[in-house]
């Protein structure tokens, strides 16, 4: 599979997508106003539940699949620090009994572990498990985002000293609603061929997303990319 060179357009979502002859239109809308893009194929890597709605006749058949299935929220926090932990480690897990309504986060991560430059300051990804049935619906009315921080904070501070670190070394913390939407994974899923339809090509629309095996994984996540991309370039 080769790479092809490509745009990142930050700040912009798409709103629609529809075949159009042989190809695709896909309608992304920014601060600067809305833009057609068109292409011979498309790859959504979005949840099954955004794809269904901003694909243009997205088959009434499949949206009774996706509303069958269930997601859970995974808020993502990103803490930033004015300076680096004394040790360097990839990913801490909280395993001790807690309740999911009220965790500050499950697992902490330190991307930048492997740099081969460090400036003084870093970034801690902190991930907020919401667990249970309407966790994505209190990220979508609630519009105080700091108690969804606070509560990082609080169970942050007990780790600080053995990171090094003090609470005024946290700058800040940046909180993004919608990172990680899990699937619940379901028996029956797989066996009953609801994962094949809801991702099988529309035309030259192709899905990605983890939700194409019903497995909450970054494997899942990357596996579906890989699948992805070479039904997209079966099209081109």
């Amino acid at each position: 599979m080769k790479t092809k060179g490509g745009e990142v357009l930050t700040g912009t979502f798409a709103g629609r997508v529809r075949q159009r002859g042989r190809g695709v239109e896909v309608t992304s809308a920014s601060a600067a106003g809305a833009t057609l893009h068109a292409a011979q194929a498309a790859v959504l890597a979005v949840p099954r539940f955004v794809a269904a709605r901003i694909v243009e006749g997205f088959p009434s058949e499949r949206w009774e699949d996706v509303r069958a299935m269930e997601w859970r929220a995974y808020l993502v926090a990103n803490i930033l620090l004015a300076r680096r932990p004394k040790v360097d480690w990839y990913d801490a897990y909280r395993v001790e009994e807690i309740d999911p309504r009220d965790c500050g986060w499950t697992d902490l991560i330190l991307a930048d572990h492997a740099a081969g430059a460090h400036g003084p300051y870093t970034v801690l990804t902190a991930y907020r498990a919401l667990p249970y049935s309407g966790g994505r619906n209190e990220l979508l009315t609630d519009d105080d985002y700091s108690r969804h921080r606070d509560v990082v904070r609080r169970d942050l501070r007990p780790w600080l000293p053995a990171l090094g670190l003090r609470e005024a070394d946290v700058v800040d913390i940046n909180l993004a609603r919608w990172g990680h939407p899990l699937v619940l994974a379901k028996p029956g899923q797989l066996a009953s061929g609801t994962l094949e339809r809801i991702s099988a090509p529309l035309g030259p629309i192709v899905f990605a997303q983890q939700d194409r095996f019903g497995v909450p994984a970054i494997e899942s996540a990357l596996e579906a990319a890989f699948v992805a991309a070479d039904e997209a370039s079966k099209l081109i």
